[in-house]
């Protein structure tokens, strides 16, 4: 079983280990000049305006967190899990003043996040049954949505920290169940 423990902590090691996918989102759309999304507030990559659908910018840049390259040629897929937040959520986030009407969460186990917040002033006016514009105006055009990218790494030595602390608390169950039965 020592083995297996031992073997377990080697591949959870490695894992930890891998360097953090370069993320570079490809949105169709006007790159935000305002304040707050153009590297004033920590950890916020990029916010756009765009006519893209949601389903279609989550899914490509799901696929460029994905996958990890070493070397410049293997590519190392990691799982990744799609969380959806309230959109409250993105005042405590990102910024309190930020506006989002729908919050995803792509995550790496134990490593980063990247959240992607997506502002739709038509959603937000149906649903709330308010009247106003149901677009936003930016750089002379009319866009649906605004979408923001906020990616949080995590540091190398607490996720390895904390990795051995989990085996040895793994360990140590295992032999008080053991002694147990």
């Amino acid at each position: 079983m020592k083995k297996i423990f031992f073997l377990l902590y080697l591949i959870g090691c490695f894992y930890l280990a891998l360097p953090a996918p370069q993320i570079h989102p490809k949105v169709v759309g006007y790159r935000s000049q305002e304040p707050g999304d153009t590297g004033q507030v920590a950890n916020v990559i990029a916010a756009y305006y765009t006519n893209q659908s949601r389903q279609e910018i989550i899914s490509q840049t799901s696929r460029q967190f994905k996958a990890i390259i070493l070397w410049g040629k293997i590519k190392i897929p990691l799982p990744t899990y799609t969380l959806i937040h309230p959109p409250q959520y993105a005042k405590t986030v990102i910024r309190q003043t930020h506006k989002s009407w729908h919050f995803v969460e792509l995550v790496h186990w134990q490593r980063e996040s990247l959240f992607i917040s997506f502002w739709e002033p038509e959603l937000r006016n149906v649903s709330l049954h308010l009247k106003g514009k149901n677009y936003l105006l930016a750089n002379g055009q009319k866009w649906q949505r605004k979408v923001t990218f906020y990616y949080q790494k995590s540091n190398i030595f607490w996720r390895e920290l904390i990795w051995t602390l989990e085996i040895i608390s793994l360990v140590i169950l295992y032999q008080l169940f053991n002694n147990i039965s």
